[in-house]
């Protein structure tokens, strides 16, 4: 029979579990927010330097009649060329045999387990695998095996290299 706790030592568990989980949160908020901080920095320097080259321009513009524009798209938070070269590295080592697009996802999401830590970050790291996908197979760098209009979840593989190119 196992010993029963008592209250005040469970309220003190839970308060501290509590505390500790925001603690945690905050200092994930402090490490975006230092994030924003630097994205900011370059972001002020590149307008300052289209600043700088719109008064080289012979025709004068007035810099507070431009709008600013918010982009619609969010970028995840890897290196330039990771998520394509996972991406290839899965299918790969799965060849010859055609690998679903459920499984490249959960791969991808067990490599980059801070992706995949919210329903905002899931949701943006399923669109930009998909749209990678897509836009391989554009490329001719994978084959889709499910026509564009399929029900069934579509499975994905390289392209077989051509033997079109003549030994010397």
């Amino acid at each position: 029979m196992a010993a029963r706790i008592p209250p005040s030592l469970a309220w003190l568990i839970d308060k501290r579990a509590r505390i500790d989980g925001e603690l945690k949160k905050a200092r994930q908020a402090t490490d975006t927010a230092m994030r924003l901080i630097k994205d900011l920095k370059v972001l002020e320097r590149d307008l300052a330097a289209v600043d700088r080259v719109l008064t080289l321009h012979t025709l004068n513009v007035d810099k507070t009649l431009i709008e600013p524009r918010l982009s619609h798209s969010k970028r995840l938070e890897l290196p330039r060329g990771w998520l394509t070269r996972s991406l290839l590295e899965i299918i790969a080592a799965k060849m010859p045999d055609p690998v679903p697009s459920k499984a490249i996802l959960e791969e991808v999401a067990t490599r980059f387990p801070q992706l995949w830590t919210d329903p905002d970050s899931k949701h943006q790291l399923y669109e930009s695998v998909r749209y990678r996908l897509k836009n391989l197979a554009r490329d001719g760098v994978l084959q889709r095996h499910v026509p564009p209009r399929g029900s069934r979840e579509r499975r994905w593989s390289l392209v077989p290299e051509s033997n079109t190119t003549e030994s010397t």
